[in-house]
């Protein structure tokens, strides 16, 4: 195996994990009363907006199922199917039911429920600096998302804000 093929396989790996536990804190967080959803929709609607902050060998640019071992969202989820993560409908068109009792779910949750706890005993001692302190995007688990249409764009545009289009 050449270098170049070895460092593929490395970044493919590292994008299928925050694939992975992007899609498990959207079946954490998914309203069970929702479904079904298409996997499209669950796709730019839930798991996206939930990938983790990326290492810095890895740009969120680069976040991308493409990018992954799998190569297309449809071998991704009946991946999660066959882990018994969720429920594809026979056509293969949408969700019918996501698993948010998983063990994997549920470990993922703890740990994030763990680690804002931990974050907030921070803030209340006053060890955590300004910057640390501002509201974030990203608060266990989920993210602010702001999709600009229209006349509003230049909007965004001018204040700083990416349009994230799915």
């Amino acid at each position: 195996m050449s270098a170049s093929e070895a460092s593929w396989l490395n970044f493919a790996a590292e994008v299928d994990k925050l694939l992975r536990t992007a899609l498990l804190l959207a079946i954490g967080s998914f309203p069970q009363a929702a479904l079904p959803i298409s996997i499209s929709n669950f796709h730019c609607s839930h798991i996206i907006p939930s990938i983790p902050n990326p290492p810095t060998s890895l740009s969120s640019t680069t976040i991308d199922i493409k990018h992954s071992s799998f190569k297309s969202l449809t071998a991704f989820l009946k991946t999660a199917q066959k882990d018994g993560l969720l429920t594809i409908k026979a056509k293969g068109d949408s969700i019918t039911k996501l698993n948010a009792g998983h063990p994997e779910v549920a470990a993922l949750l703890q740990e994030s429920n763990e680690a804002a706890t931990d974050s907030d005993d921070l803030a209340e001692e006053g060890e955590l600096n300004e910057e640390a302190n501002r509201p974030a995007t990203k608060q266990g688990g989920h993210v602010s998302l702001w999709k600009p249409h229209g006349q509003t764009i230049a909007l965004f545009s001018d204040a700083g804000f990416e349009s994230v289009l799915c």
